[in-house]
C-alpha cells in the first residue's frame, strides 16, 4: 500500500492523475521498481525460501491490490478539502 500512497502524497493538493501530465520519471521508476520487488519476493522460487514467503494466487493478488489502493482513494476524496483549506498548515 505504500507504493500507492506514494502516488497520492506527491502533492496533497492535486489529484495523483497530475503525475501523468508532469511526466515525473522518478515517480514511475520508484512505483514500478517497488511493485517488481514485491512480485519478485513472493513469486520467484528460491527467493521465496530466502524471505520465507509463499506464492500468491490470482485472487490473493486482487485482494491485496484492492486493499492497497485504499490510501490513494482516500487521498483523492480529500483533495478538494486540501484545496479549500489551503491556508491550513499540514505537517
Amino acid at each position: 500500500s505504500q507504493i500507492f500512497h506514494m502516488l497520492g502524497m506527491c502533492d496533497i493538493k492535486q489529484s495523483f492523475l497530475h503525475l501523468f501530465k508532469e511526466r515525473n520519471i522518478m515517480v514511475y521508476i520508484s512505483f514500478f521498481l517497488g511493485l517488481a520487488l514485491q512480485i519478485f519476493v513472493t513469486e520467484v522460487p528460491g527467493i521465496t525460501d530466502v524471505f520465507s514467503t509463499i506464492s500468491l494466487s490470482f485472487l490473493e493478488w486482487m485482494i491485496l491490490i484492492s486493499l492497497s489502493v485504499i490510501p490513494l482513494v482516500v487521498h483523492e476524496m480529500l483533495v478538494p478539502f486540501f484545496k479549500k483549506h489551503d491556508h491550513l498548515r499540514i505537517i
